[in-house]
């Protein structure tokens, strides 16, 4: 944590901290891998700022046989770290495993905006994906992610994988469509408010990806996309975005 703060100091204070621990980073960096949670997710954290302040501080092989298979490791979640607490009226999972996750994917998204020549960009973009079906949050986030900059710098690497996102979203979806049916408080391990964001940030985002050239070319997709907004819901919600470009 240390480490991270410096290297958001002055660029006096990076370029010191460069001469010094630069050659010794890779202890640092070696960390990601290591059996505590907590240290994990704040050597993530430290590797986005890093990458951010000077990218060339992360070695090649260091990026590729360390801290990438980690990244992309703590993407995925993991059963064990999920445990359910019985609230009477209702259960709950609480996923211990999640403040990793949403560390390795803002990590991940920190090396695709500052240095996507180092990264094997369908490769990334399959793990990005898993943020698709996520807590709510990170979805929200995943799907903003694959708009502003995945769609507009990186269409033609997501066009590689793009047949793959029926099957990775569509429970997701339906569940969060029986989501906003449910009224406030009758089902508390639900939210209809939280399920209705990220329904309204997938359409954001097929909006976005359907204006890339080629893409009507991907059938499974297409079809998807066809199956999905013959929706009620989602029909109203893609012509509420659509009007709002119109003005």
């Amino acid at each position: 944590m240390a480490l991270r703060y410096a290297y958001t100091s002055s660029p006096e204070t990076v370029k010191s901290l460069t001469i010094i621990i630069g050659p010794k980073l890779d202890v640092f960096l070696n960390l990601i891998q290591d059996a505590d949670l907590e240290v994990k997710r704040q050597t993530c954290l430290t590797v986005g700022i890093l990458i951010k302040a000077n990218e060339s501080m992360v070695r090649r092989d260091t990026l590729e046989k360390v801290v990438l298979p980690a990244l992309y490791n703590g993407t995925q979640p993991k059963p064990e770290l999920i445990t359910e607490i019985d609230y009477g009226a209702f259960k709950k999972q609480v996923d211990g495993g999640l403040p990793l996750r949403k560390a390795a994917f803002a990590t991940l998204e920190t090396i695709v905006e500052t240095c996507p020549h180092r990264v094997n960009m369908s490769e990334c973009i399959r793990y990005l994906l898993q943020g698709l079906v996520d807590d709510y949050d990170q979805q929200i986030a995943t799907y903003h992610f694959f708009r502003r900059t995945i769609a507009a710098y990186h269409a033609s690497s997501l066009l590689e994988v793009i047949d793959t996102l029926p099957q990775l979203v569509i429970k997701s979806i339906q569940d969060h469509l029986k989501a906003v049916k449910v009224a406030p408080g009758a089902d508390m391990s639900v939210d209809p408010l939280k399920a209705g964001e990220a329904l309204r940030s997938f359409v954001l985002a097929i909006n976005t990806f359907n204006s890339i050239p080629g893409v009507e070319l991907n059938k499974k997709y297409t079809h998807f996309v066809q199956q999905v907004f013959a929706t009620p819901y989602l029909k109203t919600l893609m012509a509420e975005i659509e009007a709002s470009k119109a003005t």
